[in-house]
Parts: structure tokens; sequence; C-alpha cells
């Protein structure tokens, strides 16, 4: 291993204690539980960008116990690992992807310990370039992924077989025929397997400050013993660095997909991912979705604005639902060694087969005091609370956090 190789990896960790108070912790509409959490937290980041291997990692380790039993003691575990290696450059990569998180089992109920349960997505594979002219050449790439779900019978694997002929138009442009080939097989669930077969055109610009990718084609799903379907594929990414320290970003898209990939690509995008609100399914479904997000950042202070819409209509299971929402994040620099933060959160969820509406918000006050360069206390109120046309489910709860650390915040390595 060179020195160079060594040089470019960091990493941190961080320990820290937390104790919470919930006034509510079940989330129930009547009789209500208080009770008091204490966890001790590890958190182990990793980063590496050299020129063989960019790598960036993320886990969390807490263990939970309540002072009033409302739940078992917890072990709970977090992480995201996505790392790209360069066997010969320009030409052979290797990559390897794998998301841990907690998912609910059953999206119609609140998001309780005892309706968690544990995911993992693991993807690895080869991405070959070979290169035909000066601004063409072809794409040949392929994946092994593996899906589990803990106490839920939807585990599967899939390989995954993926073409391209790609040609630039200029030094920031690029335009692209594709075609991908997935064989699923379920491990425990009998005749839902399915191969699923896209077609699309691609079109990615990066002009200065800016990234714009566009995909265009067809889908053909051809399923075991179901019905086959197919449709239209289209996704849009677009981010904007307006200033050094704002900028916009827009996705959105329509076609087939389903809880295994759904996973995945939240995982890929979205620090947050155990948030992502996937209904664990063999089934697959059509979604249309759209999320956009503003952040600007003015002297001390920092604003994020963030909306979302997404609509699931599944094949065979009564699970299709539209959610929509959005989110508003406020920090502010008090000094030196103290930040003060706000948060807002609204999520309606229209469950449109059962005719169950949950409109939820969660607000958030916080403040981070640095007491050393090492070790930082943080307080924080929480208000969660739940509307819903089935009485049973409407809750409200205040939470009250205070967390000592050393090192980085541990709740950032989730």
């Amino acid at each position: 291993m060179s020195s160079n190789y060594c040089m470019a990896a960091r990493m941190d960790y961080s320990l820290g204690v937390e104790s919470e108070y919930s006034d509510n912790s079940t989330l129930v509409s009547v009789d209500p539980l208080d009770d008091f959490g204490r966890s001790v937290l590890i958190g182990v980041g990793l980063e590496e960008n050299s020129a063989k291997v960019t790598a960036d990692l993320s886990s969390l380790i807490q263990y939970k116990n309540y002072r009033e039993n409302s739940f078992p003691d917890e072990l709970i575990f977090y992480l995201r690992a996505n790392s790209d290696f360069t066997i010969r450059p320009s030409s052979f990569f290797w990559k390897i992807e794998d998301y841990f998180s907690r998912q609910r089992l059953n999206n119609l109920l609140p998001g309780t310990p005892d309706n968690l349960i544990n995911t993992n997505v693991f993807s690895t594979g080869p991405d070959l370039y070979f290169r035909l002219t000066s601004s063409d050449s072809i794409y040949v790439g392929s994946r092994l992924n593996n899906y589990l779900f803990e106490t839920d019978n939807s585990d599967n694997s899939r390989a995954i077989f993926r073409l391209a002929y790609i040609t630039d138009i200029s030094s920031a442009t690029t335009m692209s025929l594709n075609t991908e080939y997935q064989a699923v097989e379920f491990v425990e669930i009998d005749d839902v397997d399915f191969d699923r077969q896209d077609f699309f055109i691609s079109f990615e610009t990066q002009p200065s400050r800016s990234e714009f990718k566009l995909d265009l084609g067809y889908t053909y799903v051809d399923r075991e013993t179901l019905d086959d379907v197919d449709g239209y594929l289209a996704r849009l990414l677009w981010q904007n660095q307006f200033r050094e320290s704002s900028y916009f970003l827009l996705n959105a898209g329509s076609g087939y997909t389903d809880s295994g990939f759904d996973l995945l690509t939240s995982g890929a995008q979205n620090p947050e991912f155990e948030r992502a609100g996937t209904q664990i399914s063999a089934d697959i479904y059509y979604e249309k979705k759209i999320e956009a997000t503003y952040h600007f950042a003015i002297n001390a202070s920092s604003y994020d604005f963030q909306i979302n819409y997404r609509d699931e209509d599944y094949e065979v299971l009564l699970q299709d639902r539209i959610t929509s929402g959005g989110n508003f994040n406020y920090a502010y620099m008090y000094s030196p060694t103290t930040t003060l933060s706000a948060q807002f959160r609204y999520q309606k969820y229209n469950n449109l087969d059962i005719d169950q509406l949950d409109r939820q918000r969660i607000g958030s006050l916080a403040m981070n005091h640095r007491v050393s360069r090492n070790y930082t206390l943080r307080l924080e109120y929480v208000l969660n609370t739940q509307e819903s046309n089935i009485s049973s489910l409407n809750y409200d709860e205040n939470k009250i956090f205070a967390s000592f650390f050393y090192g980085r915040d541990p709740g950032s390595y989730r």
C-alpha cells in the first residue's frame, strides 16, 4: 500500500450517551405511557479518495434501554457504504454498496420499535468501458444484488446486466442508448419471480456548477405466473449550485419499481434513507414522484426547503397510496461553539385501497453546544403528532433528548 494511498483515507468516530423522555412512547390515542430511554452510541465514518479507491462509509451502533419497559432493550445498527475501485483507469471499475437500516413492517401503523424491522441491501459488480472512437464508447456492466428483510418473507436476489452505447456531444455533454436486464428470484415466496427489461435514452450534461440528467424509455416485466406488465420510464435529476453555499435539486420520475430497488436507490441518494417510507412486499408497482430541495446560506444562517409527492400503484396488493408533504430546516450559528436549529416536517399518507388518511407533523428545536474541542452537549425538543380518519391512530407525543458525545454528532452516521 503506497503512502499516497494511506494519506487519502480519513477516519472519524464518535462516542456518546443519550437520554430520551417521551410522554407517549407507544404512540397511542388513549392512555399514553411515558418512558425514559437511555442509550450508548458508537459511530464510525470512513472516507477514501485516491487514484484507486473512492469510498464513503458511515455506521452507527446504538444500545437502548427503556426504564419503564415500554419496549425491550434494543441493539440498533445503521450502515451506509458506497465504494468504487479503479482496476484500470477510464475502462474497468468495480462498485460495492451496502445499506443497512430499519423500516416499518406495516406502514399503516406508527413507527414504534415493535413495528420496525432490520433491512439490508447489498450490491456489487463491474463497470467496463470500451472506447471505439474519440467520442464513442460501449459500456458493459453487471450487478449481483441481495435484499434481506427481517421477519418478512420478501428476501430476494437479482442478477443485472447493463449495456449502453455512449457518444460525447461535447466535453460536458453525453448521450447514450441503454438496455438493462434483471432476473429477480425470491427466496421464500413461490410464483412471484420476474424478469425485467428496460430500454431508454439518456442525456446528461454538466455545465459549470450544474448537473442535468434525463432518462426516457420503456419497461417490460415478465412475471412467472402473474400477468406481465409494461409502461413508460422517465427519470430527471437536476442540480444547480448557483452559489458556493446554495443549490437547488430536483429529482422526478415515473416507472415500475419494487421495495428492493426502492431501498437501494433511496440509500444511495438520501442520507436519511431509513425514513424513505418503503412499503415492504414482493409486489411491483408503478410510481410517479417529484422531490425538490432548495438550500441557501446567509452569514450565520442556513435554510433548507423540501417538497415531495409520490403516487404508488401496486399491481396485486391493496397498498396503493399517495404521499405528499415537505420539510423546513433552519440552523443558526449563534457563536463559534453554539448552534441553534429548528425543523418542521409535514407528511400526508393517503392509503387509497383501504380509505385510510394519515397526516403527520413533526416539529423540533435543538441546541448544540461544544463544551470543548472534542466534546459536545446537545439538547432537543420534539413534538410528534398524527391525525387520522381512524381514531385509534391519532396520537400526540412530546419528546426531550439530551446527549453528550465525543467527536461528531452520532445522529449524523445514520
